[in-house]
């Protein structure tokens, strides 16, 4: 009994936990963007005398296969990897998953996770001494956040979180301030509870993913297609292009997360913050890319088109 409850209150949050494959054709795609500017600048490996290493966060962990992933691909080393989590449920697992065997000690995978609503601030005591931009700026922002479940009617809507809530620039174009393209400590006008109540929780954390990006930054993030198509989410679509350059959409089959309780459409959305400075022109390439099955080969055709669309553009 209580394990079909448990299933059915990661519905409700919208968690799906996603499939294998589908990550680790991530974190391909992630390392050739990685290689690419390790070639260009030697940023990465190839720095002299010691080698750097991409800081990775998952603001929506859930059993932490992405961070998982991120060291087994190689794109990373565990000390730089970090993960969020609402879900009491996962974190009594933490110990349990291989991460705790790249970590080594309970101890020292707790500085690296937090059992926290993913869309609010990290505690910055935690801060590690390798860690630059402390817990603000990540290299990569990696995750298949939840959808489609309850939005933030689960969350505390009451003054202060109301507030916080309401902040988010998204919820102000839609419901405050929709003619304005807010900047960074802009007046942001009150949000009525009951509105917050009904807002998708993925579009919130769209916009927390690209927080915690830092300039020039990666993003990798499941979305529902219909952020992607539908004409009420155009202010969504505004508010990315305004933020970050598009390099990449695949769309997965819609069977990706049907063993695990939805037939949902989503894609892949790939992107790179913007510096400072960085040429916003949006005449630019995009690659565009479906596949039909979770397929190891059809994957590995996916990661080669890839590459060599980016490496001639």
């Amino acid at each position: 009994m209580a394990e079909v409850a448990y299933k059915t209150r990661k519905q409700d949050l919208g968690i799906y936990y996603t499939p294998e494959p589908v990550v680790a054709f991530v974190f391909d795609i992630l390392n050739v963007l990685k290689k690419k500017q390790d070639e260009e600048s030697a940023r990465w490996e190839s720095h002299e005398p010691n080698p750097h290493y991409p800081s990775v966060i998952d603001p929506a962990v859930g059993e932490g296969i992405f961070l998982k992933m991120a060291i087994e691909s190689g794109f990373t080393k565990p000390r730089y990897v970090f993960g969020v989590d609402i879900d009491e449920h996962v974190v009594e697992q933490w110990e349990r998953i291989n991460l705790l065997k790249s970590f080594g000690s309970r101890a020292d995978l707790e500085n690296h996770f937090f059992n926290q609503d993913g869309l609010r601030p990290l505690n910055h005591d935690r801060i590690l001494p390798y860690k630059r931009g402390g817990l603000k700026e990540f290299d990569a922002v990696v995750g298949n956040p939840p959808y489609g479940g309850c939005g933030l009617a689960g969350l505390n809507l009451k003054g202060e979180p109301a507030a916080y809530y309401g902040s988010f620039e998204l919820v102000q174009r839609k419901y405050a301030n929709s003619n304005n393209n807010l900047a960074l400590g802009d007046f942001r006008k009150p949000v009525p509870a009951e509105k917050l109540t009904r807002y998708p929780i993925e579009l919130l954390f769209i916009e927390r993913f690209i927080q915690l990006a830092k300039p020039g930054g990666w993003i990798a993030i499941i979305i529902p297609d219909g952020i992607l198509a539908n004409s009420s989410l155009q202010y969504v679509r505004e508010f990315i292009v305004d933020r970050a350059k598009v390099l990449a959409i695949v769309s997965l089959p819609r069977e990706t997360f049907k063993q695990v309780g939805t037939n949902a459409k989503t894609s892949i959305l790939f992107l790179r913050k913007y510096r400072e400075g960085d040429d916003r022109d949006l005449n630019y390439r995009v690659f565009l890319a479906s596949i039909s099955k979770l397929d190891e080969q059809g994957f590995d055709l996916l990661t080669e088109s890839f590459e060599e669309f980016h490496y001639d553009g």
